[in-house]
């Protein structure tokens, strides 16, 4: 911090404060100005905080990496959910529609196939060869 020696006076410390984390060395003189005295010096290391330590900012950032990740799997998967979901509402409503045309179409078959029978016999023999196997009925 001083390049240079200062004199203290009638002081009997030293206070640097907001020091930068660093090595520094303290020297003392004691004597007067021109004196060749000896001179005592301690070597000071100041670490900086535990939040201002690469470990710790490697580690902060590794967690926001491994948080981001997580949520972005987590999100896939939430959304392959839903679109599950939406498939096997799209399939019911496929299959509901399917027994429905089904059915219109084995009503339009029979309608259209009684057209042409003028007796009750042939109606219903005809009832009985096409309509109920259709159905899925059991022969009758």
């Amino acid at each position: 911090m001083d390049k240079d020696w200062v004199a203290a006076g009638t002081k009997s410390f030293a206070s640097y404060t907001n020091l930068a984390p660093g090595d520094y060395i303290f020297s003392v003189r004691a004597g007067e100005e021109e004196s060749s005295s000896m001179i005592t010096s301690l070597a000071i290391s100041i670490t900086p905080p535990f939040w201002k330590t690469g470990w710790f900012i490697s580690l902060i950032v590794c967690g926001i990496l491994l948080t981001t990740y997580g949520f972005i799997k987590w999100r896939i998967k939430n959304i392959r959910a839903v679109e599950a979901e939406k498939l096997k509402v799209q399939q019911l409503n496929a299959e509901r529609y399917r027994n429905k045309l089904e059915l219109e179409m084995i009503t339009n078959y029979f309608s259209s196939s009684l057209l042409d029978k003028n007796k009750a016999d042939d109606a219903l023999w005809d009832v009985a060869k096409n309509l109920i196997g259709r159905l899925g009925f059991v022969d009758c």
